[in-house]
């Protein structure tokens, strides 16, 4: 759910990456980016073991390495307002993570 909305390039440009990452992993996550990531580690070691990607699409990876490996998955909602001042660089980001998803994409 989002409460104060970030600009619409900025939300159109979420929900491309969005898709391509639907259409690349198979992941039927609405959104992979936004929101909290929790597991059990005990459960999850051996995938984060084998996860490489260090930038912005490495839950992406985290997700998609849980879904091959059967693990069982589930979006939550929450709530979240744009803030000003993201450290997120749109054109340099946006096409960095594409490329992450792009090569983890290839590589597994």
């Amino acid at each position: 759910m989002i409460g104060h909305r970030q600009p619409w390039r900025r939300e159109t440009a979420g929900r491309i990456f969005n898709l391509l990452v639907r259409i690349a992993t198979g992941l039927p996550f609405w959104d992979t980016q936004c929101g909290f990531k929790a597991f059990r580690l005990e459960v999850c070691r051996p995938i984060l073991e084998v996860a490489r990607i260090e930038g912005f699409a490495f839950d992406v990876e985290l997700l998609y390495l849980a879904q091959r490996a059967g693990m069982r998955l589930r979006e939550i909602p929450v709530r979240w307002n744009h803030r000003e001042g993201s450290k997120v660089h749109f054109i340099h980001d946006s096409l960095r993570m594409l490329r992450e998803v792009i090569a983890l994409r290839i590589k597994l």
